[in-house]
C-alpha cells in the first residue's frame, strides 16, 4: 500500500469512523483511541503521535507506553508540515526508521502528527529514506 493511501485511510478513520475530532490541544490520554485503532490496523507496529500543542502517546505491543510521548520526529513535522521519512540521531527510536505524518485541519495546518516505524524501508521495497 502506497504511502498516500495509508495516510488517507488513518485520515477516514479517524473523522470518519471514530467520529472523534482531532483538535491541536488534545492530550496524550484522549489520543488513545486513535493510537490503538491505528496500532491494529498496522499489525502492532509501534505508533506515536502528539498533537501540536501537547505532548501525546506511545504504543507498543498493544499497550500505551507512556501518555506523556513526544519525540524528535514528531515535533519536526509539527514545524514543517509535511511527511517525513528519516532515521532519528537521538530518542527512542534512534537508529530505526521512522515515517511520520501531519494531520491536517481543514485549512492545510498540521494540527497533529503521528509516525511508525517504516517498514517499507526495514522490508527492503524502499531502497532511500
Amino acid at each position: 500500500m502506497k504511502e498516500r493511501e495509508v495516510i488517507f485511510r488513518i485520515h477516514d478513520m479517524i473523522h470518519r469512523y471514530l467520529g472523534l475530532p482531532l483538535y491541536e490541544n488534545m492530550s496524550g490520554l484522549e489520543m488513545i483511541p486513535f493510537g490503538l485503532a491505528i496500532h491494529e490496523i498496522i499489525n502492532r507496529c509501534p505508533v506515536a503521535m502528539r498533537t501540536k500543542k501537547r505532548r501525546g502517546v506511545l504504543i507498543e505491543n498493544g499497550k500505551v507506553i507512556d501518555n506523556d510521548y513526544t519525540g524528535p520526529v514528531l515535533e519536526m513535522v509539527l514545524k514543517k508540515n509535511k511527511v517525513i521519512r528519516t532515521v532519528p540521531t537521538y530518542g527512542k527510536y534512534k537508529g530505526y526508521p521512522v515515517v511520520v505524518a501531519p494531520i491536517r485541519n481543514i485549512n492545510g495546518e498540521a494540527v497533529a502528527a503521528i509516525g511508525v516505524v517504516d517498514l517499507d524501508y526495514i522490508l527492503g521495497f524502499k531502497k532511500e529514506l
